[in-house]
């Protein structure tokens, strides 16, 4: 049985047992605990919310639009850029390695959505 609200989550912020607290005194949703490019259910969709999750945390923002656009009524984001450069030192969970990743700022926000206008 697909539930009216689908929760995709890749959960890095929050514990497992912080979440099931979260799902247990909201009304029934499914939870699905993956990245959502490869974790979204086959499904049509309502509504899609991405509260600020692009373009820093997440820098996969076209690849989000190119996705979910052709299968949401409607997409609703929450965007956050810097138009000052602002930068984060970053480890890889998946390799020994630290990586430089500079924040978006608005131009280059701006470009991207544009495209799906």
């Amino acid at each position: 049985m697909r539930h009216s609200l689908t929760v995709v989550d890749l959960m890095a912020h929050d514990a497992a047992n912080t979440m099931k607290a979260f799902q247990a005194s909201c009304p029934p949703f499914e939870l699905v605990c993956e990245d959502w490019h490869t974790g979204l259910p086959e499904c049509r969709f309502d509504v899609v919310v991405a509260a600020d999750i692009f373009p820093n945390v997440d820098q996969r923002l076209a690849l989000f639009c190119e996705r979910l656009l052709p299968i949401t009524r409607e997409l609703r984001l929450s965007v956050t850029y810097y138009n000052e450069p602002r930068y984060y030192l970053t480890r890889r969970m998946n390799a020994d390695e630290v990586l430089c990743m500079l924040a978006w700022d608005g131009e280059q926000t701006s470009r991207t959505l544009e495209r799906f206008e």
